[in-house]
């Protein structure tokens, strides 16, 4: 039980510990596959010290995303690195109507648009999300993950 393959179109695309896994996926798919829930993705651009995702949300690149070339990536982020409020290291502001809320006792989860597409959050606590009003989350980007256009991540 501790170890685990990821497969695509029938070759392995990662082995190892569960746990390792989860934490360094080696590319875009295994990432998905351990998120529940599912992981927010979006394309970004590297320009110099900083990743943009849109106009007027940009923040500098730290990690092994700092040192790869300018160019177009795809970010990644967990749901719990999503916040209603500015946790974490480098919080980065964005903000869009939520369209669904769950709550399971110890935690908020807000389903919501971003530029077209639905992100989640997942925070602990109670927060008072209405759908269909416009809701402020925090991204801390200190947890995103970077993948090259053919799904490999950066620094793997």
């Amino acid at each position: 039980g501790g170890r685990t393959a990821t497969m695509h179109e029938g070759r392995v695309t990662q082995y190892g510990r569960t746990e390792e896994l989860y934490r360094r996926p080696a590319d875009l798919l295994t990432a998905e596959v351990f998120s529940d829930p599912p992981i927010n993705s979006a394309e970004v651009e590297k320009r110099g010290p900083r990743i943009t995702l849109s106009d007027g949300v940009a923040w500098d690149a730290q990690g092994p995303i700092a040192d790869a070339p300018d160019g177009r990536y795809r970010m990644a982020v967990r749901p719990h690195y999503v916040a209603p409020r500015a946790e974490g290291g480098a919080p980065v502001e964005v903000s869009g109507p939520v369209l669904v809320t769950e709550l399971s006792g110890s935690e908020s989860v807000a389903h919501f648009d971003l530029d077209g597409t639905v992100w989640v959050s997942q925070s602990h606590g109670v927060h008072p999300f209405r759908v269909g009003e416009t809701h402020a989350f925090f991204i801390d980007v200190a947890g995103c993950l970077y993948f090259t256009p053919d799904g490999r991540r950066v620094g793997a």
